[in-house]
């Protein structure tokens, strides 16, 4: 068994360094339990950080792929990001994976998948290792225009509940849209945890009196969505801990003008709240401007 895990370790370690300096850890070797917290020889570590000792003593989240392919896309100073970039940067693709690990024993906890919201099903996820500093992922001692290496699991309060214990990814559509989801260390669940949000989308179409806008006539009945993804949430600053009220306009790009009104439920562990979609029909197109 101790020939084994050197030998995972060093198989590891090598794969390490062939992907990248920045990814600096060496795969450790873990005590296994069973099928669903075994972790396996093609697993390369790319983040690690310890939950505060104050949350729980002897507990650390682990970002680790399997595979991945590695995509630089040359200097910065040769080609400006492109929209999809700022969520990009240089990356790695490939499955993606979150564990939580007791760190007295060595043992995986529970893993978690992280998958693109934009190919469903596809079990994959892009994950930066070179990024510009100041737009949404955290480059600690880089200034802004500038790029460096992600803390991608820089543990902070991002749902107010006062624990900081949650990372956000992201995933930049285009130049709209901006995908965000949120994994954190459960107190309650002692588990690594994707946050759902269960969110009830009323759909208003957009009236005129002439050629100014009129009040919005409601299309068909509210419906309540379960996602992991949430459209921008975790890119936006909470009116107070736990409460976030934003507006997105896609109007002019097709779509509707969105009205989120989220709070964070601390005992569901859940996001639960509104958003208003005030739309123009597909057959009628807004009064043109004086």
């Amino acid at each position: 068994m101790q020939a084994n895990t050197k030998c995972r370790s060093m198989r590891a370690s090598l794969a390490l360094a062939v992907l990248s300096a920045a990814v600096t850890t060496a795969f450790p070797s873990f005590a296994q339990t069973g099928p669903s917290s075994s972790i396996p020889d093609n697993a390369v570590v790319i983040e690690r950080a310890r939950v505060p000792a104050t949350v729980h003593p002897n507990r650390e989240l682990l970002l680790w792929m399997i595979s991945p392919v590695k995509h630089d896309r040359g200097a910065l100073a040769e080609e400006s990001y492109t929209c999809p970039e700022v969520t990009l940067g240089n990356y790695y693709s490939g499955p993606t994976r979150l564990s939580l690990l007791d760190t007295r024993s060595g043992r995986v906890i529970n893993t978690i998948k992280l998958m693109s919201p934009m190919a469903e099903g596809v079990d994959e996820f892009n994950i930066p290792y070179r990024i510009l500093s100041g737009l949404y992922y955290l480059v600690p001692g880089v200034p802004k225009k500038s790029e460096g290496k992600p803390a991608l699991l820089k543990l902070r309060d991002l749902n107010g509940d006062g624990i900081a214990a949650e990372t956000a990814f992201f995933e930049a559509e285009a130049c709209m849209g901006l995908p965000t989801t949120l994994i954190g260390y459960s107190v309650a669940q002692d588990r690594v945890i994707q946050y759902r949000a269960e969110i009830e989308v009323t759909e208003f179409e957009q009236t005129f009196d002439g050629d100014r806008l009129g009040q919005g006539r409601r299309s068909g009945k509210p419906k309540v969505e379960t996602q992991v993804w949430i459209d921008y949430l975790f890119s936006e600053k909470p009116v107070r801990p736990g409460h976030w009220k934003y507006k997105i306009d896609y109007r002019g790009r097709g779509g509707c003008d969105d009205s989120y009104d989220l709070r964070y439920n601390q005992a569901r562990e859940t996001f639960v709240g509104t958003l208003t979609e005030l739309c123009l029909s597909p057959d009628q197109d807004p009064p043109a401007e004086k």
